[in-house]
């Protein structure tokens, strides 16, 4: 029968073969009996869980389809449900999109091959496969991970006319680990599918890894258990904190967990998880008590269960980030939602401990195929819809609550605060918060300075003892997210302190205000520690958007100093970094502006980066050199070759750096940058490389060239250096790095700057 079915989903035309999705292997699938093929319920469940989780249950989060192929080219065209495929902190490309992966024999691991960008209702994607299949002699395993938020209504797959495409034919399951949780377990906010982390979990596992995250709605329920535990689990994860208050906890715990044993789990392991402190924590008591309360509660359960159950188990919050060893780093948008880097440091946590419970499971070797839940004895006999108890209280996909009215007291203007990031003293109505003068205008290309009208890089400083302050502020164009960067990051303000105990600059908050005009945010901090000190404050400003008007407002009794002379953080160095380069170095694609990689830089080093970068125009210009030239510069990096092609760049660096050379800077260490790599040559070695590595090289033969006509200023830095590991692929769609390339890249920088100044 499954024969007759894979033959019928086959269409064949003059030069391609289309093969529906469903005829393939399917990973981290729970449920057959399900209303549409990718729900993560089945069917039964509708009525029975709420209805919130009922609908988010309809995307098909961690699920993934696999299949080998010898094709050159394969087409993906996918049908989504929903058109609303981004969100304000959460780009198209992880809500909507899927995302590519191939099976390296040499190394052992999945390794990424393409991500599409999302369109509704059809994306569709191209890929040369011919990077890893080489000839029609050669079969490569795929694996297609699907959307975490949106719904798929249809997939195909569509191959050249004489390849072959079909199930994986070695493809097993074992029996997965279920996990239950919020919408950071259901893949909130990763890039795309393939960094959420139950989905590099089970590429790292090679475990079935079955992902029941209900943002907003994970609350520890048992008409939700009640179809989890229809499956065959290796270890249940219980990760539902973030959602669910003290109480709540404590009254929904032990009953969830003695249901699970009850119902044919008597002795499987079963995990508790905290969840990572919330990155406002640090400076809002209210947060952080509040999570405390949550902490204790579930702390409560576990040693109630403890007592008697030997196969309960604990991962405490400390262990996630927020610590020391990562600088004290908030790896999230908004403070709860991990973005790449969140989700790898999450996953650092889980691995481990998740290895060692299923290797010691009685389940262990279990095969897997996913469940008919209706042909279970355990499928409730009468679904009743249930009464919808009160909504959860870390709902995340809302619609805000006004802020509150500014506050009555003492307004200072945005223009009036002490700025950095900006390298020329522009005090023009219009442009007091862009990056290239005036007298730019009409030299350099148009599109050069329409980009330089962005106010990336640029962030203000002030200090105030005041435990609640106002931002009012007014943007060139109404908020607009690219498909791979979200509004917090294109239009966002991004607001850091300085934390005196551990002297780090620390993640505060970001608001969720994108309109053109009269922006409102308030935030609320803890009072500073004693009546005599101030606290200090950066406010980062948007990378693809530019600020026109804006004030702080705190009380009027509150002390208020517009700049960082009277605050405790210590002073940036001088003079600045100049930067020359493209849209990575405008900061695609970080998840918000203090994650652009020259913002880590600038907090490591404690010294200014001017972001001259120019999205799909930083093309080694002298035009641009004009201007800078004009700055003082403890340092100038070009970093150029992501938009220009081999002959510009042996054409263009030579001149460029002896016209730096001869205005202003000839002992000015210069630093010639090959980029970040571009995935998937990087990952896949020289093949298909082509411009990628002749550009390097001609960059590599300029270099030599200088060096040896006597510029001993002159520095080099590779590819590699910039992302070592060829096995993750910290990127968006292979160019862009998302948060966790904006670290990686950034903690080669400050050691770099570190040794250079």
């Amino acid at each position: 029968v499954r024969m007759l079915i894979a033959i019928a989903a086959i269409i064949s035309v003059a030069t391609s073969t289309t093969v529906d999705s469903t005829v393939l292997s399917q990973g981290n699938r729970g449920f057959v009996d399900t209303q549409s093929f990718y729900n993560r319920l089945p069917s039964a469940a509708d009525g029975v869980v709420r209805s919130a989780v009922w609908s988010l249950s309809l995307s098909p989060a961690g699920q993934y389809v696999q299949f080998v192929t010898n094709t050159s080219k394969l087409n993906i065209n996918m049908t989504i449900t929903n058109s609303n495929i981004d969100m304000w902190h959460f780009p198209s490309t992880g809500v909507s999109g899927f995302d590519i992966y191939v099976f390296d024999p040499s190394t052992q691991h999945w390794r990424w091959l393409a991500t599409p960008r999302p369109a509704y209702p059809h994306t569709v994607l191209g890929v040369d496969t011919s990077v890893v299949t080489h000839d029609s002699n050669t079969m490569a395993l795929v694996r297609c991970h699907l959307p975490t938020y949106n719904g798929v209504a249809r997939l195909e797959f569509t191959v050249d006319s004489n390849a072959v495409i079909k199930e994986d034919p070695n493809f097993q399951q074992l029996a997965p680990v279920v996990w239950y949780g919020t919408s950071i377990l259901q893949g909130a906010v990763a890039s795309r599918p393939g960094q959420a982390a139950t989905n590099v979990l089970t590429r790292r596992l090679n475990r079935t890894i079955l992902n029941f995250g209900f943002s907003g709605n994970g609350i520890m329920e048992t008409t939700v258990a009640e179809f989890l535990v229809a499956l065959p689990a290796s270890v249940f994860v219980i990760d539902c904190n973030p959602n669910m208050q003290g109480p709540q906890i404590t009254e929904n715990a032990v009953p969830l967990v003695k249901y699970i044993r009850s119902h044919g789990h008597a002795d499987i392991p079963i995990v508790l998880v905290e969840g990572p402190t919330y990155g406002e924590a640090w400076v809002a008591h209210s947060i952080r008590d509040s999570q405390a309360a949550k902490r204790q509660a579930l702390s409560q359960a576990y040693a109630e269960l403890a007592k008697e159950d030997e196969n309960i188990y604990y991962v405490n919050g400390s262990q996630f980030y927020n610590h020391a060893a990562d600088n004290y780093t908030d790896p999230t948008v908004g403070g709860t939602h991990p973005s790449d880097l969140g989700m790898y440091a999450n996953v650092a946590v889980h691995e481990p401990l998740l290895a060692r419970l299923i290797a010691q499971s009685p389940r262990a070797d279990t095969v897997f195929h996913s469940v008919n839940f209706s042909a279970t004895s355990s499928a409730p006999r009468t679904p009743a819809r249930r009464s919808e108890p009160a909504a959860p209280v870390k709902e995340w996909i809302v619609t805000p609550e006004p802020t509150p009215a500014v506050q009555a007291g003492q307004t200072v203007h945005m223009r009036d605060l002490e700025l950095h990031g900006r390298g020329f003293n522009i005090s023009g109505p219009d442009d007091f918060f862009t990056r290239l003068p005036p007298q730019a205008e009409g030299v350099v290309r148009e599109k050069v300075w329409g980009l330089s009208e962005f106010s990336t890089g640029l962030f203000l400083r002030f200090s105030t003892d005041a435990t609640s302050i106002t931002f009012n502020w007014d943007l060139a164009q109404k908020g607009a997210s690219l498909w791979h960067m979200p509004l917090s990051s294109t239009t966002g303000l991004d607001l850091y302190a300085w934390d005196t105990v551990t002297a780090h600059w620390r993640h505060v908050g970001v608001p969720i205000a994108y309109a053109k005009d009269n922006n409102t945010w308030t935030v609320n901090v803890d009072p500073v520690a004693s009546p005599d000190t101030v606290r200090a404050f950066m406010l980062y400003l948007p990378l693809r958007n530019t600020l026109v008007n804006g004030s702080v407002t705190v009380s009027a009794d509150a002390t208020f100093h517009p700049d960082g002379n009277s605050d405790p953080a210590p002073a940036f160095a001088t003079p600045p970094i100049v930067w020359y380069g493209t849209s990575i170095q405008q900061g695609g694609v970080a998840s918000r502006p203090g994650h652009e990689y020259d913002a880590f830089i600038s907090r490591g080093v404690q010294r200014e980066v001017i972001n001259l970068g120019f999205a799909g125009n930083g093309v080694m210009e002298i035009s641009v050199a004009e201007f800078l030239v004009q700055l003082p510069a403890a340092a100038i990096v070009i970093d150029c070759l992501p938009n220009m092609n081999t002959a510009e760049v042996a054409n263009r660096t030579i001149p460029l750096v002896n016209y730096i050379r001869q205005h202003g800077h000839p002992d000015t260490p210069i630093v010639l940058v090959e980029g970040s790599p571009i995935a998937p040559y990087h990952l896949y070695g020289n093949r298909g490389a082509g411009d990628l590595l002749s550009k390097a090289k001609a960059l590599k033969v300029a270099y030599d060239s200088l060096v040896s006509g006597g510029d001993s200023h002159l520095h080099y830095v590779t590819a590699p250096q910039l992302l070592p590991d060829p096995l993750v692929n910290p990127t968006v769609g292979g160019v862009h790095p998302s948060d966790l390339g904006q670290k990686k890249m950034a903690d080669f920088w400050v050691g770099f700057f570190g040794a250079l100044l």
